[in-house]
């Protein structure tokens, strides 16, 4: 093993059925916190505690105006890159205390900016959501499925990279996309933009 599994990115356009994928997890695995990035940016993170994914929703939405996107990078960083550690975690009105963390994160976003990678970061499988087919009863299909998948990933799934189904890890190249190099460039400073553009 190389790197552990990145964080995935799933920007797209809106009304692309990216809450439906957050809901689709909930059903599966119960155990998914969903936030805002308002939340996010607070001091309060008791979201992390006892939880297997944390989706967060809609990066560009009106009510993130005035977060950075460097604040944004800051809190997202520890929380993709410190998977089976402690992290400090804090409740509002409570010291902050050490926990067990096992969360992977997902972040659903109508763009790629609040995603900041440079060079051969690992940090992000970054997947790029379309507009998706119509499909009468899709939700009520989609539950109907779960105890489907959960059986395939419990009995039938073989990872093709490992010998153990309980390591899955990848190597940075098996997760490369257009996204995630656009995302990787678009991440330079305006300097750097500006005498490259000179160049």
């Amino acid at each position: 093993p190389s790197h552990p599994t990145p964080g995935i990115a799933l920007p797209g356009a809106e009304d692309g059925g990216k809450s439906t994928f957050a809901d689709w997890l909930t059903m599966t695995y119960g155990n998914v916190n969903t936030i805002t990035m308002t939340q996010l940016s607070s001091n309060e993170n008791v979201y992390v505690r006892n939880c297997q994914f944390i989706v967060i929703e809609e990066a560009s939405g009106k009510d993130q105006r005035n977060i950075s996107a460097q604040e944004i990078v800051d809190k997202l960083k520890p929380m993709v890159t410190q998977t089976g550690k402690k992290i400090p975690s804090k409740k509002l009105y409570d010291n902050s205390t050490e926990v067990e963390y096992y969360g992977h994160v997902i972040i659903l976003s109508n763009d790629i900016s609040p995603i900041q990678m440079k060079g051969e970061s690992t940090r992000w499988w970054v997947r790029w959501i379309g507009k998706p087919e119509k499909h009468d009863r899709f939700v009520e299909r989609l539950r109907e499925e779960v105890c489907h998948f959960l059986y395939y990933l419990d009995n039938e799934f073989k990872p093709s990279r490992m010998e153990s189904k309980e390591r899955l890890w990848f190597n940075p190249k098996e997760y490369w996309t257009l996204d995630k190099d656009t995302a990787i460039t678009n991440n330079n400073s305006k300097i750097y933009s500006a005498i490259k553009d000179a160049i």
